[in-house]
This record gives structure tokens, sequence and C-alpha cells, in this order.
């Protein structure tokens, strides 16, 4: 069945003009597809930024740029629209290693030539329903992320005034409470936080997936960051009796990079550094220049994490089988938003953990310019 759709862009790219205007004829008389030929790949990448086409099928070897040389462009493209085309790679080569090559490295199909052309109409026509999918399901998050906010903000005004109330009646304010009635108001305010921290959070995340955060970077001292941070959580280590260390290079230059955002991230890493650990643990704060980019790793000898549970850390909602030691509370959503802030900033986020051992997360930021 024809996908019948007059907007549906199609590039051919090939320097072979002759099979070019068989093809180009073919494809045209299959649907309702504006179809448009190049014959390398540098004229390709202009035709790309200029028509926007809805999928791609290029040969591998061409002159002046080859196929593998247009599809690292396209991938490597700032422009999501680019980025997200379609492209199929045509090639001589039949051993299975050109074939995983290929879509290892960007490819959304793959065909041999010679090439029957029924089949790679059929291809593109599976290329399209596949990008109309992708469209959908944008569409369809897009929606999720604006009631998700919606919702988000209209339940923080309530559950503040709800807290504030809490703390009137906590600190005597609004008359005295016996024991029982303060450890009630102790609890509401408690649960109340945490509330609010989760539904902060939550908008936070969709504010970053609907693309409505923007860094505000200028060339930042690290080290007067860091410090400011280490001593910033202090006593509320020594509250716990864990010792907080500082192995922060006082020599370590400057980063290129928004001082609030890599806050944010900071206040993550060492308050639950200072959560999941215990009495006479020690959590370390430290930076070494690492190439072009600056390493950030705050480390703590406490609970340590499962091996099993490590790689969904940074996912949101992610929730791990360590406790927090003192009552704490956790959303599960604070490591998935410091994963895309550091990403926005070309950085990369990870973790190194040994169960019973303690665990090192880390974080990198570009240098200044």
């Amino acid at each position: 069945m024809l996908i019948e759709d007059s907007e549906i862009k199609i590039l051919l790219v090939d320097d072979d003009k002759g099979l070019l205007t068989i093809v180009k004829a073919v494809v045209e008389k299959s649907g309702k597809f504006d179809v448009k030929t190049d014959i390398n790949g540098e004229n390709a990448w202009k035709t790309i930024n200029e028509e926007y086409p809805d999928v791609i099928v290029s040969d591998y070897m061409m002159p002046i740029l080859d196929g593998q040389g247009l599809l690292d462009r396209i991938r490597e493209s700032d422009d999501s629209k680019i980025r997200d085309l379609y492209f199929i790679m045509l090639t001589a080569k039949t051993d299975d290693s050109s074939k995983i090559g290929s879509l290892s490295k960007g490819a959304d199909d793959y065909i041999t030539k010679p090439y029957n052309i029924q089949e790679l109409i059929a291809r593109i026509q599976v290329g399209i329903k596949l990008k109309k999918m992708h469209r959908e399901l944008i569409k369809i998050n897009n929606q999720k992320d604006q009631i998700l906010g919606m919702v988000a903000h209209d339940l923080r005004n309530p559950i503040s005034i709800i807290r504030g109330i809490s703390e009137l009646f906590e600190y005597g304010t609004l008359g005295e409470l016996n024991n029982d009635g303060q450890e009630f108001m102790k609890t509401i305010h408690r649960q109340t936080n945490s509330m609010l921290n989760l539904i902060n959070d939550l908008l936070h995340a969709t504010k970053i997936d609907s693309g409505k955060v923007n860094l505000e970077r200028s060339n930042i001292s690290i080290y007067n960051t860091l410090m400011s941070k280490w001593q910033g959580y202090k006593m509320q280590a020594d509250h716990k009796g864990i010792t907080l260390e500082n192995k922060i290079d006082p020599n370590v230059t400057t980063v290129f990079a928004d001082p609030s955002r890599v806050g944010n991230v900071l206040d993550n890493f060492i308050s639950n550094a200072i959560k999941f650990s215990s009495k006479e643990d020690c959590v370390t704060v430290s930076s070494q220049l690492q190439g072009e980019k600056m390493k950030i790793v705050v480390s703590d000898t406490g609970q340590g994490i499962p091996e099993d549970e490590i790689n969904s850390l940074f996912s949101e909602f992610a929730k791990i089988s360590s406790k927090p030691t003192g009552g704490e509370s956790s959303s599960g959503l604070g490591l998935a938003i410091v994963k895309k802030l550091i990403q926005l900033h070309g950085g990369e986020v990870g973790v190194e953990s040994v169960l019973g051992e303690g665990s090192s997360f880390y974080f990198t930021l570009p240098l200044s310019n």
C-alpha cells in the first residue's frame, strides 16, 4: 500500500546520472513524492539544508563527498530536523561487515547494489511510515510534558500554603501544641517539603525536555564554585558525623558553563553523597584536568550501589535498593536532570561504585575558550 502524501520529499544521491534518471522516474510514479537528485554528497548537503527531505537514498562511493561523509554531517548537525532524517545507504559491498558498519555509523537502512527498484520503493515507504510514527511520538510526548507541567504548577501553590501553615504551628506562631501535635506538624512539614521537591523536579525535567532551558554560559572559576558548595555542605555533613573532604585543586583553570546549572549539579551530587552516607563515612569533592575538559568528582565511602542498578541511575524515576541513612526522601528525578544539564553543556556524566565500599559520581565541563 502506497503512502499518499504530497509533502513527502525524497533525495536520491548517486554519481551515476543515468541510474538517477531511471530511479527518479519510477519512484515518482509510485506515489505522490517530490523527488530530487544530486550527484555527490557535497551537492546533497546543500539540498538538505534548503529542502529538508524526509528520506535520503545515497550511494556509498561518490566523488568529492561520499555517502558516509554525508551521513556523518547529517548526524552531527546542530539542526534536529536534519539530524533525524531517514537515511538509506546504497553500496556495492555485499559482506555483512560493511552492512553492520554502515548501520552502526548512523544509517537507518541498507541496500546492496545492484538492487531491485521496487524493493527500494518498499524500503522508502517503510522509512516514511517510521518517520511519521516518530513525529507522532514527539507530538504525544510534548503534549504529555505540557500536561505534566500544568498539573505540577497548579499543585505547587496549595502545597506551599500547607507547608507554610505547618511551619507556623511547628514554631508556635499560631499557638502552642502538645507533643503529639508538634510531631504531627513535623510530619506534615516533612511530607509537604518532599512533595514540593518532587514537583520542582518535575517542572525542571519537563522544561529541559521541551527545550525551554537556556544556558547562560560564561568563563567561570570552577575552583570558586566548588569551594563555595563544599563550604555550604560542611555543616550538614558535620551534623551527620560525616567527614566532608576537600581535594579541589586551587590551580584548576576556568570552564565555560552556566554557573547556576553547575551549582544545581553539585547540589545534587554532594547532597546525595551525604544523604546515603553514615556516621564516620567520608565524602570527597575533587577536580582534575582531563584533556580539553575539567572533571569534577564527588566520591563517598558509603553504601555503594549494586552493579545491576548502575545503568539505570540517570534515567527518570530511577530507584535503587540503597536507602538514605537519615530518613531523607528522593524523587528519583534528580540524576536524570543532572545528566540532561551536563549534556546541554557538551559534557559527560557517570558513576563508578562498589557495593559496600562507596561511589564516585563525576561530570565533565569544557574548558574556557
